[in-house]
């Protein structure tokens, strides 16, 4: 696989895992606002801004199970930064809708 695949796919783990984070971003912000409903909504759509950057990493991971050689950049470290810090606050996005809907009537 040669640089330029892996930066494509990469640049599509950013942008997916980049939108998943606002996206739970935001539903935080509107739990805070009582509007549980439109939280989970946007988290909904994080969850499925975050499927395409699974898919992209799943990509990436089977070309190289394939045996297809690849040089690890700094834009994909990049990429599997931006998905892990979407994951992570995926869960967190959970935790606080729910608490901010326990707590906030």
């Amino acid at each position: 696989m040669n640089q330029s695949e892996v930066q494509k796919i990469s640049f599509k783990m950013i942008s997916h895992a980049g939108t998943a984070y606002s996206l739970f971003f935001k539903a935080i912000e509107t739990a805070r606002t009582h509007d549980y409903e439109k939280a989970k909504k946007l988290l909904q759509e994080g969850e499925d801004s975050l499927t395409g950057a699974h898919q992209a990493q799943t990509d990436l991971l089977i070309k190289e199970a394939r045996g297809e050689s690849m040089d690890c950049s700094v834009i994909m470290i990049h990429a599997q930064d931006h998905l892990m810090n979407a994951i992570l606050l995926k869960g967190l996005a959970k935790e606080f809708i729910m608490l901010y809907e326990k707590n906030g009537g």
